[in-house]
């Protein structure tokens, strides 16, 4: 596994937020965090479109330095009646999201 800090990978998000926004016609976005149980932690998007709200993350491995290691490359879709699970790219993720 490889770990990375968690303010790089924080790092990376945040430079994708702009460009994110503008390809997919977004309302919103930002950072979504969640420490899970264990040594858990998923990282992902907090995504207004339209009148729904998606959080779009990925399970990642922390370790005892609380760096973090991508467990599964793929992405799950929350919202707030649904979740679904096996997106392989964040392009699979907002295109299904289209309103």
């Amino acid at each position: 596994m490889h770990f990375l800090k968690r303010e790089e990978r924080m790092n990376e998000m945040l430079h994708s937020l702009e460009p994110l926004l503008e390809q997919y016609h977004l309302d919103e976005i930002g950072i979504y965090e969640e420490e899970g149980v264990n040594d858990l932690y998923y990282m992902g998007y907090t995504v207004k479109k339209g009148e729904h709200v998606y959080m779009i993350h990925q399970p990642y491995v922390k370790n005892e330095k609380e760096e973090l290691s991508l467990q599964e490359s793929q992405w799950t879709i929350q919202s707030e009646h649904n979740e679904s699970k096996g997106y392989s790219s964040l392009e699979d993720v907002f295109n299904q999201i289209k309103e």
